[in-house]
């Protein structure tokens, strides 16, 4: 669930307006939110696998650690945590910021 909430998040929502304005019709959107759907099952299921391989706490970091080496693994998860989670969650502030400004009274 992650790498659907990562990938899909709140860009279904944010940018549906864009890709309605240079789509010819409804149904091609929809069928972009279908493939996209489908890009990040796929990763869900690589996790699942990786998980179903590797049955031990630590994610990422022992996925690499396994499959390259600790550094990488240990880099990897600083990056993700420094860069990665803290530019969804703007992203994220950014979605609602942008919503919630539409209720407001001006």
């Amino acid at each position: 669930m992650m790498i659907i909430g990562n990938m899909i998040g709140i860009g279904i929502f944010a940018t549906t307006g864009f890709y309605a304005q240079y789509l010819s019709s409804p149904l091609s959107l929809l069928l972009v939110w279908l493939l996209g759907g489908l890009y990040a099952f796929c990763g869900a299921l690589t996790y699942a696998e990786l998980a179903t391989r590797f049955p031990r706490a630590g994610g990422d970091y022992h996925f690499l650690k396994h499959a390259y080496h600790p550094l990488l693994g240990f880099l990897f998860g600083w990056s993700t945590f420094t860069v990665t989670y803290t530019g969804s969650a703007a992203a994220i502030a950014i979605g609602f910021a942008a919503y919630f400004s539409r209720i407001l009274p001006e």
